[in-house]
């Protein structure tokens, strides 16, 4: 079950659900094909990956034998990468995170 989110400026609480079920969807399956554009968009906006143009780039880089590397990224930024965040979105990045 997903904790508690906050509205933020961008991201409404349910967006925040929306991106955390599919970041755990990801996890579960252990391939991000199920990941959708919101969680996409908060891993290159906010969690320090870049964009690799679309989805489909993102997918293609991290996919398949590169998963391993994706969950890795979350390791390497650990609470570098919680604490600083900014603008209502800590409460996510500390689900995703932990």
């Amino acid at each position: 079950m997903a904790p508690p989110f906050a509205d933020s400026k961008f991201l409404s609480a349910k967006d925040k659900q929306a991106v955390y079920r599919s970041f755990a969807t990801c996890l579960e399956q252990r391939s991000l094909d199920k990941m959708d554009k919101r969680a996409y968009h908060f891993c290159h906006m906010h969690c320090g990956f870049i964009a690799h143009y679309n989805i489909h780039g993102f997918r293609t880089e991290y996919g398949d034998a590169e998963f391993l590397r994706f969950l890795e990224h979350f390791s390497e930024w650990d609470n570098r990468f919680v604490v600083p965040l900014k603008g209502g979105y800590s409460d996510l990045g500390r689900a995703l995170y932990c």
